[in-house]
Formats: structure tokens, sequence, C-alpha cells
């Protein structure tokens, strides 16, 4: 085999693993949002990619979501979740989608 056709294999097996982390992560996060949310009583109704900017002016650690779900009450809310393999889940911002918002909206919860 050519050099430059392994070269080649290499970084294209390379790109195809990078792929396929980022996928298989982005399966297990919406499980773990979800699983942690059903522990705590609550049902998610929606996950939808966070946005990575504000996550990055305010300091938050691990991917982003915007999280759409029913409490234990029945309430319907909105949060910021971020989501790491060291911490777990973490809810930084949480608003009520029908009423007042909540007066401590910086949960951290693992």
């Amino acid at each position: 085999m050519d050099p430059r056709e392994l070269r080649w294999f290499g970084v294209l097996a390379v790109a195809a693993v990078v792929v396929l982390a980022t996928v298989v992560r982005y399966i297990l996060d919406r499980r773990r949002i979800r699983r942690y949310f059903a522990a705590h009583g609550g049902e998610v109704l929606e996950i939808a990619d966070g946005d990575f900017v504000w996550a990055a002016l305010v300091g938050i650690s691990g991917i982003p979501y915007q999280v759409r779900y029913r409490d234990a009450e029945g309430i319907e809310r909105r949060a910021k979740v971020s989501t790491s393999l060291s911490t777990g889940v973490k809810i930084n911002d949480v608003r009520a989608v029908h009423g007042v918002e909540l007066e401590d909206s910086r949960l951290v919860v693992n």
C-alpha cells in the first residue's frame, strides 16, 4: 500500500471514531437527562441543543441543552441543563412556561 493512501486511511479512521463518539455521547446525554427528571417525578417533553455561547459566557462546563418538562406538580417548565461525565446532570436555570418564574432559578443537583 502506498504511504499516501495509508495516511488518508488513518485520517478517515480518526474522523470516523470522532463522529461515532459524538453520536454516542449525544444519545447517552439525552438518556441521562430523561432519567434524571424521571427520578425527581418529572416528565421530559422536549430536549433541544443548548446555547454554547451562553454556556461559555457564564462559565458552564459540560454540554448545554434546553429541556422542556413537566414537574412532579404538573407545572410545565423550561430548564437550561448541562451534562458532563464527571458531574452528571446540572440544572443551570429553570423557568415556568405558564406562570411565574421560580424564586430560586439557580438549582444545582448531581
